[in-house]
């Protein structure tokens, strides 16, 4: 599952302003025609630029990113349990054993 938080380069909890000022500053960076050089883009290039643009899309719209957090909270859930993580109704426990996989999972920058 993509984390657009990754990509956006923000914090979860991220306010809609950090948001719009992150996508402007990565959407400036990554921009085919700032990155073209003789005229010739690659394809990784458009593909960063419409990643961040998609990450975009979806955590300025309150309600699609409400979505996407329930998504990426159930795909946690999953990973935490296929690694044998038992999720009882602790939820302090929970959310620190989601933390620690969230870390594992996306800390790893390509």
């Amino acid at each position: 599952m993509k984390n657009y938080y990754e990509i956006l380069e923000i914090d979860v909890l991220a306010s809609p302003r950090e948001v719009k000022t992150a996508f402007r500053l990565l959407a400036h960076k990554f921009h085919p025609d700032k990155q073209s050089k003789l005229n010739v883009v690659k394809d990784h290039e458009i593909n960063e630029f419409r990643m961040i643009h998609e990450a975009y899309e979806i955590l300025s719209d309150e309600e699609k990113r409400l979505h996407y957090d329930r998504k990426l909270l159930e795909h946690f859930k999953r990973v935490a349990k296929s690694k044998g993580y038992k999720l009882k109704n602790n939820k302090h426990k929970v959310f620190e054993i989601l933390y620690m996989i969230a870390l594992s999972l996306f800390s790893k920058r390509v």
